[in-house]
């Protein structure tokens, strides 16, 4: 990889910008004497740099093994940082004249010489492959459109090799056989390794599918020797398209995002399978024409790749194109022409290719197994927090010291719950308790029981569960088998996810502090547990709707552990017995964020629609509810309530058809004395600079009079440009350091934090 570093002195201890990549070409085909060009890369400056000069670091470093230099050097200069500079809107090269756009758009039609031509068609497209670059063009019957390979270079794909440590690159810019049939195209490819046969050969087969109609593109290899395939790019900044044809990319992270090729700025972008990705899908289109690609490898990576091109075959100057790159020796993606149409017509194209996966489940399948799904239909999610503690060890924790709050009683959710029924006439809810647990919420997973004894224990929580369903609600709890701690009764390595070196990996740092990965293969073991976890929960409490935290938040991870090893593939399997086995108890599922193979086992996704509610109107394009608004509820995060001022929000909830997660007070909070405009004025801070882009901030308030309720502040810092709702930069909301209860008029001072 190459390495970027804007640095204040010639020392990576004072970098301000950090820019990492791989290079455009692997070094792996770097020549002796070749002048290698790598860019224009975009880099983003924070806001708050001051204007100054900066000196440029650049080198190789060695990214795949132990990370050593194999250049180091300052040879780049200074760049000067300032506001004066270009807005990047104003940056980009000028448009083509219209019969230049013409002239290249034929010579690009061009390219593939009839002679060299394999042609594979049908009624709806037609696909050219030249023989002898590799180089290719599809053609959309329906409207005309041309689709091809990379403009730039000619040629079909790519492919890592892998001996031990070492590796190496192989470009596919041509085919050792091409056989063409009636209904088929195989091409062979034989990499060679310093001008030799590594003894590996990779066949490429291409054959029409149809609903919806297209071409599947399979790949698989046979190695005769030391050098295995790691790595094959599929697709080779494909599809390529400029400004001039209206291009755009739509791509399905967490709802959906679209990347205009008229707003292309240098460089690239990459998403992983359901880590960045909720679906194994892309859209897209040009001069009205869409396109749909389909994948099924969990281990599949896109990329959309942008540059600002002068070439005779680029019918445009600012160019947008995709990558699919498969980690495995074998992989498959399908394409399909859809004539005329956008992002709708492309979601509604994938729902067929959904359900064959296995992932569309609607309602009405869901029905079949589990009839209490319709209970779910228009319920809001009303969560109260009842117990949170937060250890010292916790990231929370600013003075290292244990705290315990109260947020209700057991007795006071069910008396939350029969005022939203009988005063509030709210028909449908689903009441989920977090921090139920024996020690409060994030600590002490796996071991769960006892309920905490603070908010009235296993009874105090048995009737609690009793009055909130005999309001006619969906009663149910949070918990969590990802995060394991170390004070927990059942602590053990035998369950923790490990790496090659049998090194557990860690999980996140919340409330009980530093968790610990758990397998996906233990997790269902756990959750099974007869006498401590699920089974007994159904006994005690007998819940009619059960949350699992960070399923799905979670991206997939591997287990080296030989007791039980597990691919991504595998992770995704097991985390899917585990919200099976949710549903088998309890009936109904929920868990954090979501993907698309979450579909079939959870009922609602809490987390993915604060993608909408959070972006500006119209960044947000809606490919997981179109794809999936039949088969799953979609909800906001529980730190993302909506309450008064949260117009956008509810606007947002009521186009979606969406229900809400109300925000409401703590314990028997309408009962509580409403203070007339609470004397609370927020006074100049006290900022101290730390350096390195730190600071300690102390808040300082003005009390009229005590508040018998507890709150937490939020705290938004913003800047006119920034790209956020509202303008938001970055934000520290917070629950003060002394509860607000305990505050005296006069005078307060909550901090300092950093």
């Amino acid at each position: 990889w190459l390495f970027v570093h804007f640095e204040t002195a010639k020392d990576c201890r004072h970098i301000v910008i950090h820019a990492d990549h791989p290079p455009a070409e692997p070094t792996t085909i770097w020549q002796p004497g070749q002048t290698v060009v790598d860019g224009p890369r975009l880099l983003t400056v924070p806001a708050d740099l001051p204007e100054q000069e900066y000196f440029l670091h650049v080198g190789v470093f060695d990214h795949e093994g132990k990370g050593g230099r194999l250049l180091d050097s300052y040879a780049g200069g200074t760049l000067r940082v300032t506001r004066e500079a270009r807005a990047w809107e104003e940056l980009g090269p000028p448009r083509l004249d219209p019969q230049e756009v013409t002239r290249r758009r034929a010579a690009l039609a061009a390219r593939i010489p009839a002679e060299s031509r394999a042609t594979l068609q049908t009624a709806g497209w037609r696909l050219d492959l030249d023989r002898a670059s590799g180089a290719w063009a599809l053609t959309d019957r329906a409207t005309g459109v041309l689709w091809t390979s990379d403009p730039a270079r000619p040629r079909f794909g790519e492919v890592v090799l892998r001996n031990g440590e070492r590796s190496a690159v192989w470009r596919i810019d041509r085919f050792d056989e091409v056989r063409s049939a009636s209904h088929e195209l195989r091409l062979v490819s034989r990499p060679s390794i310093g001008g030799k046969p590594c003894g590996t050969s990779l066949m490429f087969t291409i054959r029409p599918v149809a609903d919806p109609d297209g071409f599947r593109l399979a790949y698989s290899t046979e190695s005769h020797g030391p050098w295995q395939v790691a790595r094959v790019r599929l697709l080779d900044n494909a599809f390529d398209m400029t400004e001039e044809e209206g291009g755009r990319i739509y791509v399905p992270h967490r709802l959906g995002i679209e990347r205009l090729a008229e707003k292309a700025l240098p460089g690239s972008e990459q998403w992983r399978t359901y880590d960045s990705l909720s679906m194994a899908m892309c859209g897209v289109v040009k001069s009205g024409s869409a396109l749909l690609v389909n994948w099924e490898d969990v281990d599949t990576r896109l990329s959309v790749h942008n540059s600002w091109p002068d070439l005779p075959l680029v019918p445009g100057r600012r160019m947008t194109g995709v990558s699919l790159e498969i980690d495995a020796p074998q992989g498959v993606c399908t394409i399909h022409p859809l004539g005329r149409g956008d992002y709708v017509t492309i979601a509604q194209a994938y729902r067929l290719l959904a359900k064959a996966k296995g992932w569309l489940k609607t309602w009405s399948d869901k029905r079949k197994s589990f009839p209490t799904v319709d209970a779910i239909f228009g319920a809001s999610d009303f969560k109260p927090f009842v117990l949170s503690r937060v250890l010292p060890s916790s990231v929370f924790s600013r003075d290292k010291k244990e705290r315990v709050h109260l947020g209700f009683t057991f007795d006071e959710v069910a008396q939350c719950a029969e005022h939203w029924r009988r005063d509030l006439g709210i028909d449908r809810a689903f009441v989920v308790l977090a921090g139920w647990i024996h020690r409060g919420y994030d600590v002490g997973h796996p071991d769960v029981l006892p309920a905490a004894p603070e908010c009235g224990g296993n009874e105090g929580l048995a009737q609690a569960a009793r009055r909130i369903k005999a309001c006619g609600y969906l009663f149910g709890l949070h918990d969590n088998y990802q995060d394991m701690y170390e004070d927990a009764p059942s602590w053990g390595q035998a369950w923790l996810n490990k790496n090659a070196a049998g090194v557990a990996k860690k999980g996140g740092n919340w409330n009980g502090g530093q968790a610990w990965q758990v397998c996906a293969v233990k997790q269902v073991e756990l959750a099974a547990r007869p006498k401590t976890n699920l089974p007994e929960i159904v006994r005690l409490f007998s819940p009619t709707i059960y949350f699992i935290d960070t399923v799905f938040a979670w991206g997939l991870v591997t287990c080296e552990d030989p007791a039980h090893p597990m691919t991504r593939l595998d992770d995704l399997k097991w985390k899917s017995r585990l919200c099976l086995l949710a549903k088998q108890h309890f009936g109904l599922f929920g868990s954090e964020e979501g993907r698309e193979w979450a579909v079939p086992c959870a009922d609602y996704l809490e987390g993915i629609f604060g993608h909408q509610t959070d972006s500006p109107p119209g960044s947000v394009i809606p490919l997981f509810p179109l794809v999936y608004s039949d088969c799953v509820q979609i909800m906001t995060h529980q730190g993302n309530r909506i309450g008064p001022g949260d117009e956008k929000k509810m606007a947002d909830h009521i186009l979606f058809a969406e229900m809400s997660l109300p925000r409401f007070g703590g314990h028997l909070y309408w009962k509580q004395a409403r203070e007339e405009g609470v004397k609370l004025t927020p006074l100049v801070p006290v900022v101290k600079f730390l350096g390195d882009r730190k600071f300690a901030i102390t808040y300082r308030w003005k009390l009229g009079q005590p508040i018998a309720w507890e709150g937490s502040f939020f705290v938004h810092f913003t800047q006119p440009k920034a790209k956020r709702a509202e303008g938001i930069v970055f934000q520290h909301d917070h629950t003060p350091k002394v509860p607000l209860s305990q505050w005296r008029p006069g005078i307060v001072e909550d901090g300092p934090y950093t």
